[in-house]
């Protein structure tokens, strides 16, 4: 059983639970766009444009998959932006950990 020494406090083992989690959310926000995109073409049904993309006349079901996608888009834009922020803190959590050991005459690695 692990010890917890501060409430909230990230350790590097438990990177790999964070970098799996970010990649569901990942494929999982990918594959919804998908979906939703093969439904907005059945929900259109005989009115869909295949070469613009659009359905030429917009019923209840396709304005709300509309609306759908249009919410749902903005999501895997956000992902690198988390990405960036987590290997920051990381960095940022190795050199406090290195730092305090390392004053002068005594060596964090031991040497």
């Amino acid at each position: 059983m692990k010890k917890i020494t501060k409430k909230g406090a990230f350790e590097l083992d438990q990177l790999q639970s964070v970098v799996i989690t970010l990649v569901v959310i990942g494929i999982v926000a990918g594959l919804g766009l998908i979906v939703l995109g093969s439904f907005q073409e059945y929900a259109c049904g005989d009115d869909w444009n295949a070469t613009t993309g659009v359905c030429d006349d917009p019923n209840d079901a396709s304005t709300g998959i509309n609306d759908t996608l249009s919410a749902v888009a903005g999501i895997p834009a956000w992902l690198p932006l988390i990405v960036l922020v987590l290997v920051i803190g990381i960095i940022l959590a190795i050199v406090f950990r290195v730092l305090p050991g390392a004053r002068a005459g005594a060596s964090p690695m031991g040497y």
